[in-house]
Protein backbone atom coordinates (compact mmCIF):
# COMPACT_ATOMS: atom_id res chain seq x y z
CA UNK A 1 0.00 0.00 0.00
CA UNK A 2 1.36 3.41 -1.09
CA UNK A 3 1.20 6.79 0.62
CA UNK A 4 -0.78 7.97 -2.66
CA UNK A 5 -3.50 4.87 -1.69
CA UNK A 6 -4.12 5.63 2.06
CA UNK A 7 -4.67 9.51 0.64
CA UNK A 8 -7.62 8.54 -1.09
CA UNK A 9 -9.13 6.14 1.56
CA UNK A 10 -8.52 8.87 3.85
CA UNK A 11 -8.84 12.01 2.29
CA UNK A 12 -7.96 14.71 5.74
CA UNK A 13 -5.68 12.30 6.84
CA UNK A 14 -2.17 14.28 7.96
CA UNK A 15 1.68 13.22 6.62
CA UNK A 16 2.19 12.09 10.37
CA UNK A 17 -1.23 10.12 10.31
CA UNK A 18 -0.21 8.40 6.63
CA UNK A 19 3.09 7.27 8.17
CA UNK A 20 2.05 5.87 11.33
CA UNK A 21 -0.60 3.82 9.33
CA UNK A 22 1.77 2.60 6.57
CA UNK A 23 4.37 1.48 9.05
CA UNK A 24 1.68 -0.33 11.52
CA UNK A 25 0.23 -1.83 7.88
CA UNK A 26 3.57 -3.04 6.84
CA UNK A 27 4.13 -4.49 10.17
CA UNK A 28 1.37 -6.70 9.96
CA UNK A 29 1.64 -7.34 6.61
CA UNK A 30 5.35 -8.74 7.38
CA UNK A 31 3.81 -10.60 10.36
CA UNK A 32 1.52 -12.15 8.26
CA UNK A 33 3.94 -13.22 5.53
CA UNK A 34 4.01 -17.01 5.40
CA UNK A 35 1.30 -17.29 7.89
CA UNK A 36 -2.31 -17.86 6.16
CA UNK A 37 -4.51 -14.68 7.10
CA UNK A 38 -7.22 -15.47 10.03
CA UNK A 39 -10.99 -13.89 10.11
CA UNK A 40 -10.21 -12.26 13.43
CA UNK A 41 -7.00 -10.46 12.26
CA UNK A 42 -9.31 -9.25 9.08
CA UNK A 43 -11.78 -8.49 11.22
CA UNK A 44 -9.56 -6.01 13.81
CA UNK A 45 -8.07 -4.24 10.37
CA UNK A 46 -11.64 -3.80 9.68
CA UNK A 47 -12.61 -2.30 13.22
CA UNK A 48 -9.25 -0.28 13.18
CA UNK A 49 -9.79 1.20 9.74
CA UNK A 50 -13.71 1.83 11.21
CA UNK A 51 -11.63 3.41 14.02
CA UNK A 52 -10.16 5.71 12.18
CA UNK A 53 -12.50 6.85 9.55
CA UNK A 54 -14.34 7.73 13.17
CA UNK A 55 -11.56 9.66 14.17
CA UNK A 56 -11.31 11.42 11.12
CA UNK A 57 -14.89 12.56 11.42
CA UNK A 58 -14.19 13.80 15.17
CA UNK A 59 -11.49 16.18 14.00
CA UNK A 60 -14.53 18.67 12.05
CA UNK A 61 -14.53 21.17 14.00
CA UNK A 62 -18.16 22.51 15.09
CA UNK A 63 -18.73 25.15 12.74
CA UNK A 64 -17.55 22.62 9.98
CA UNK A 65 -20.75 20.18 11.14
CA UNK A 66 -23.15 23.55 11.65
CA UNK A 67 -21.80 24.40 7.99
CA UNK A 68 -22.37 21.08 6.48
CA UNK A 69 -26.17 21.17 8.08
CA UNK A 70 -27.18 24.05 6.92
CA UNK A 71 -26.46 23.25 3.66
CA UNK A 72 -28.18 20.41 3.54
CA UNK A 73 -31.36 21.87 5.35
CA UNK A 74 -31.13 24.64 2.55
CA UNK A 75 -30.76 22.22 -0.38
CA UNK A 76 -33.67 20.54 1.20
CA UNK A 77 -35.78 23.61 1.47
CA UNK A 78 -34.90 24.60 -1.83
CA UNK A 79 -36.01 21.43 -3.41
CA UNK A 80 -39.31 21.58 -0.96
CA UNK A 81 -40.17 24.93 -2.23
CA UNK A 82 -39.20 23.95 -5.81
CA UNK A 83 -42.09 21.38 -5.37
CA UNK A 84 -44.51 23.02 -4.03
CA UNK A 85 -44.50 25.69 -6.69
CA UNK A 86 -44.64 23.19 -9.50
CA UNK A 87 -47.65 21.55 -7.72
CA UNK A 88 -49.23 24.94 -7.51
CA UNK A 89 -48.70 25.07 -10.96
CA UNK A 90 -50.10 22.38 -11.90
CA UNK A 91 -53.23 22.82 -10.01
CA UNK A 92 -53.57 26.17 -12.58
CA UNK A 93 -53.25 24.12 -15.49
CA UNK A 94 -55.49 21.58 -14.32
CA UNK A 95 -58.09 24.14 -13.05
CA UNK A 96 -58.35 25.02 -17.11
CA UNK A 97 -58.72 22.02 -18.06
CA UNK A 98 -55.02 20.21 -19.13
CA UNK A 99 -54.37 16.77 -18.87
CA UNK A 100 -50.58 16.17 -17.43
CA UNK A 101 -49.58 15.02 -20.88
CA UNK A 102 -50.17 18.80 -22.00
CA UNK A 103 -48.08 20.24 -19.65
CA UNK A 104 -45.33 17.57 -18.65
CA UNK A 105 -42.85 18.67 -21.29
CA UNK A 106 -42.37 21.95 -20.37
CA UNK A 107 -43.82 22.63 -17.13
CA UNK A 108 -39.93 21.68 -14.95
CA UNK A 109 -38.96 25.55 -17.51
CA UNK A 110 -41.16 27.67 -15.83
CA UNK A 111 -41.06 26.28 -12.45
CA UNK A 112 -38.56 28.90 -10.09
CA UNK A 113 -38.26 29.23 -6.25
CA UNK A 114 -39.80 32.48 -6.48
CA UNK A 115 -43.86 31.78 -6.40
CA UNK A 116 -44.89 35.18 -7.55
CA UNK A 117 -42.34 34.16 -11.02
CA UNK A 118 -43.96 30.03 -11.17
CA UNK A 119 -47.54 30.81 -10.72
CA UNK A 120 -47.29 34.43 -13.35
CA UNK A 121 -45.79 31.95 -15.38
CA UNK A 122 -48.69 29.32 -15.30
CA UNK A 123 -51.27 31.36 -15.83
CA UNK A 124 -49.93 33.09 -19.11
CA UNK A 125 -49.66 29.66 -20.39
CA UNK A 126 -52.85 28.68 -19.55
CA UNK A 127 -54.39 31.90 -20.44
CA UNK A 128 -52.77 31.75 -23.86
CA UNK A 129 -53.51 28.12 -24.61
CA UNK A 130 -57.55 28.88 -23.18
CA UNK A 131 -57.39 31.65 -26.10
CA UNK A 132 -55.75 29.35 -28.80
CA UNK A 133 -58.82 26.81 -27.31
CA UNK A 134 -61.48 29.22 -28.11
CA UNK A 135 -60.39 30.78 -31.08
CA UNK A 136 -60.00 27.13 -32.68
CA UNK A 137 -63.81 26.48 -31.25
CA UNK A 138 -65.08 29.05 -32.90
CA UNK A 139 -63.40 28.73 -36.26
CA UNK A 140 -64.75 25.14 -36.02
CA UNK A 141 -68.63 26.74 -35.50
CA UNK A 142 -68.20 29.18 -37.88
CA UNK A 143 -66.63 26.28 -40.66
CA UNK A 144 -69.76 24.04 -39.18
CA UNK A 145 -72.38 26.62 -39.92
CA UNK A 146 -70.85 27.97 -43.13
CA UNK A 147 -70.81 24.33 -44.38
CA UNK A 148 -74.75 23.36 -43.14
CA UNK A 149 -77.24 23.36 -46.38
CA UNK A 150 -79.90 25.80 -46.99
CA UNK A 151 -83.56 24.99 -46.88
CA UNK A 152 -83.06 24.56 -50.45
CA UNK A 153 -80.03 22.11 -50.43
CA UNK A 154 -77.00 24.44 -51.07
CA UNK A 155 -74.37 25.34 -48.70
CA UNK A 156 -73.08 28.73 -47.93
CA UNK A 157 -70.38 30.14 -48.50
CA UNK A 158 -68.21 32.80 -46.61
CA UNK A 159 -68.44 36.08 -48.25
CA UNK A 160 -65.24 37.62 -47.55
CA UNK A 161 -62.43 35.14 -46.58
CA UNK A 162 -59.76 37.75 -46.69
CA UNK A 163 -60.83 39.62 -43.64
CA UNK A 164 -60.51 36.36 -41.72
CA UNK A 165 -56.98 36.00 -42.88
CA UNK A 166 -55.38 38.97 -41.23
CA UNK A 167 -56.44 37.32 -38.07
CA UNK A 168 -54.44 34.07 -39.02
CA UNK A 169 -50.36 33.85 -38.95
CA UNK A 170 -48.78 32.92 -42.12
CA UNK A 171 -48.43 29.78 -40.96
CA UNK A 172 -51.96 28.84 -40.47
CA UNK A 173 -53.10 30.64 -43.66
CA UNK A 174 -50.69 28.31 -45.70
CA UNK A 175 -52.04 25.57 -44.04
CA UNK A 176 -56.17 26.58 -44.84
CA UNK A 177 -54.94 26.98 -48.52
CA UNK A 178 -53.47 23.88 -48.54
CA UNK A 179 -55.88 22.10 -46.87
CA UNK A 180 -58.88 24.25 -49.66
CA UNK A 181 -56.66 23.46 -52.41
CA UNK A 182 -56.87 19.34 -51.86
CA UNK A 183 -60.39 19.51 -51.24
CA UNK A 184 -60.99 21.16 -54.48
CA UNK A 185 -58.47 18.43 -55.98
CA UNK A 186 -60.59 15.60 -54.11
CA UNK A 187 -63.64 16.91 -55.55
CA UNK A 188 -62.62 17.80 -59.16
CA UNK A 189 -60.60 13.71 -58.85
CA UNK A 190 -64.72 12.44 -58.20
CA UNK A 191 -65.99 14.46 -60.67
CA UNK A 192 -63.56 12.75 -63.02
CA UNK A 193 -63.99 9.35 -61.75
CA UNK A 194 -67.84 9.97 -62.02
CA UNK A 195 -67.49 10.98 -65.77
CA UNK A 196 -65.48 7.84 -66.41
CA UNK A 197 -67.74 5.17 -64.42
CA UNK A 198 -70.50 6.72 -65.76
CA UNK A 199 -69.49 7.67 -69.72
Amino acid sequence: MTREDVKKIFPNATDDEITAFLNQHNSEVNSAKGASIKDDDLKELREKAKKFEEYEREKLSNEERVKIALEQAEKARRDNLMLLNKTKAEAIFVADGLASEDYKDFIDSIVKEDENDTLSSAKAISKMLQKRKAAWEQEYKDNSISKTPKPDGKTSEKKDDNDKKDQYSAAEQLAISFAKSRADAAKVSAENLKNIIGG
